[in-house]
């Protein structure tokens, strides 16, 4: 179906289970919303923000941005996807996860040093693991959404690659697999 658009300061979000949040200078939320979108991650809930830039990293023009939502959202550490992250298999195996951009690094929650299973042996803070060790945020720069984008009849809206119809094929599996991911979890 269509997508729908969620505004955190008015619209419950206890039955979604992923949100995708873009995130420019633009669209920086608000204290509200940001304190909302923190009971939504800590009740089980995950998020996907995209910075939309294509960079390598959660560096360039949205670095300051995302380190103010990141302390306002209380985030735990986050560390680049590897390879034997859940999010390369959950359905389809991946080795990368490209949007309308491809390159950039994605990253989840890191995994404390030594920690294997729930971590509640370390003692580091953790989001009280209602969400069965699935990472509750997902960062990247990938301009998924427009990757995704289709207009009325089912046309891609956006460019995206050269040619670019295996890179939004790549794109809408990466899509699956975040949300496969993010069920998994309570």
């Amino acid at each position: 179906g269509a997508p729908v658009g969620v505004d955190p300061e008015r619209d419950e979000m206890s039955l979604l289970s992923v949100i995708y949040m873009p995130l420019t200078a633009d669209t920086l939320p608000t204290d509200v919303a940001l304190e909302r979108l923190e009971r939504y991650l800590a009740g089980g809930g995950m998020l996907l923000i995209d910075t939309k830039s294509g960079s390598g990293g959660i560096g360039g023009a949205a670095a300051a941005e995302m380190r103010q939502v990141a302390r306002a959202l209380n985030l735990p550490p986050l560390a680049p996807v590897d390879a034997d992250h859940v999010l390369t298999r959950t359905f389809y195996l991946l080795s990368s996860f490209p949007g309308r951009w491809r390159g950039g690094r994605v990253w989840a929650e890191a995994a404390p040093e030594g920690r294997e299973g729930t971590g509640e042996e370390t003692g580091l803070p953790q989001f009280d693991r209602v969400d069965d060790n699935v990472s509750p945020v997902i960062v990247g720069s990938a301009d998924w959404a427009s990757a995704w984008a289709l207009d009325e009849r089912g046309r891609p809206m956006f460019q995206v690659g050269r040619p670019g119809a295996r890179q939004r094929e790549m794109a809408l599996r990466f899509g699956i697999n975040l949300v496969l991911s993010a069920l998994a979890g309570n």
